[in-house]
């Protein structure tokens, strides 16, 4: 089932969302380093590692594979929670966390298939820390309005009878968005500043006019499957994917040509576009479509110009250790990502998270070397898929999406950039 939280999360938290880079190989394990000889000349693969606090995590096991499937290098995280590995073009990395419970253990995999020499992968995010701040910011009066509210892209807000906000310990800190929505009955305007600085004590003056809203629309045609609803949201959106409230959308109606329109006031900002989500539930799987577009006040988009075709949840062979499902073309994922979970026969279980670059309706795993025999997939083995993300982001996102686990529905990366379309399907995770 869709909630409406996800895709209303996604028009008010969306913000640039850059790669991370992984630390700097940890020094002093000469197994982190690649060999030497003609392997020297072929950019190692590294790989960061981070807990669920986001601390790196060291010792964790990080296993390399040739395209065919053969072990080429095992290594532990170092200190900093970084190891590397050499491996050719079309090559896997795995990384394997192997804990005990109640006598069991319990192995938990991330599998990064279809690498490139010097890709830098990432597992979990680092901490980030935001100072505290206290400042204030201001802004103009507008005519008519009896209320203002201030939102910042950094996540703090107000809102107070005149244009003057005053923060106490703030998360705040640096180059932020900020906008300030002027209210009163009939009365609403925005007033958009992108170039604010947050420091110690910082007096902030917001720059800029106010702007009415406008009137706006947006119509999705040729929505696929039988589905009576869909979810829709549309907003004004900066470089920097804020989305500047107010915006349009929730449930819709899907009318009998298959076409679902949605109407309301809308932000108008200078140089903004229009970025537009939306979700239909097409069988057993949910289908997104996100585009970015000139700032239009009328708009009109064919769900299937964006939207995937079918794709089904996978199966699993745990003997040859292939996953297998549906599809049907011509607009096909570029990126999968794929969670099962398994039991064997003596008690233990495994979890593997498959990251592979797209490539037709089937996937083979690599197997476990010895050293992880006690977690490594049997023939015997009772799996399960718990679902599968299949994606076709903007071209420009592709390398963030398939290099870092985890991934969500609502992972701003899958964002497209003006004039572009971001897609996936999501099968399975409880729908």
């Amino acid at each position: 089932m869709m909630r409406r939280a996800w895709l209303t999360g996604v028009l008010a938290t969306v913000a640039a969302c850059g790669e991370v880079a992984a630390p700097a190989i940890d020094g002093g394990d000469p197994a982190d380093a690649p060999p030497a000889g003609p392997d020297a000349m072929v950019a190692p693969v590294t790989v960061a590692v981070f807990d669920d606090g986001g601390l790196p995590v060291a010792g964790r096991a990080v296993v390399g594979y040739d395209a065919g499937g053969s072990v080429l290098a095992e290594v532990t995280t170092g200190a900093g929670g970084t190891a590397s590995v050499v491996v050719p073009a079309g090559g896997a990395v795995v990384v394997v966390q192997v804990t005990t419970e109640l006598g069991a253990q319990e192995g938990d995999v991330v599998a990064f298939l279809g690498v490139n020499p010097g890709d830098a992968l990432r597992v979990g995010a680092p901490l980030v820390t935001t100072p505290t701040r206290s400042f204030t910011v201001s802004a103009p009066t507008y005519a008519g309005a009896t209320s203002y509210a201030l939102s910042m892209s950094c996540g703090a807000g107000a809102s107070n009878a005149t244009p003057s906000f005053t923060f106490t310990d703030a998360s705040c800190d640096g180059a932020v968005h900020a906008y300030v929505r002027a209210l009163g009955g009939a009365t609403t305007a925005v007033l958009y500043d992108g170039d604010v600085v947050v420091g110690p004590g910082a007096a902030i003056t917001l720059d800029g006019a106010y702007q009415p809203v406008v009137a706006s629309s947006i119509t999705v045609t040729q929505l696929p499957g039988t589905s009576t609803t869909a979810l829709m949201a549309s907003g004004t959106s900066t470089s920097a994917f804020t989305v500047v409230q107010p915006s349009l959308g929730g449930f819709i109606s899907v009318a009998g040509d298959r076409s679902a329109a949605a109407s309301g006031p809308l932000a108008s900002v200078a140089g903004a576009s229009r970025y537009t989500a939306f979700a239909v539930n097409v069988g057993s799987a949910n289908h997104f479509g996100f585009t970015r577009d000139a700032a239009i006040a009328t708009l009109v988009k064919s769900a299937t110009s964006v939207l995937l075709d079918t794709l089904s949840l996978p199966t699993f062979d745990p003997a040859a250790r292939t996953l297998t499902w549906t599809e049907a073309g011509p607009r096909l994922p570029t990126t999968s990502y794929i969670t099962l979970e398994g039991d064997r026969l003596d008690g233990n279980h495994w979890t593997w998270t498959a990251l592979a670059p797209y490539g037709g309706p089937s996937l083979t795993l690599p197997a476990l070397p010895a050293s992880l025999a006690a977690v490594a997939m049997e023939p015997t083995d009772s799996a399960t898929v718990v679902g599968a993300y299949f994606l076709r982001p903007d071209p420009s996102a592709l390398d963030q999406l398939r290099t870092s686990y985890p991934f969500t529905s609502n992972d701003t990366r899958i964002l497209p950039g003006l004039g572009a379309t971001s897609t996936l399907v999501q099968v399975g995770f409880g729908l």
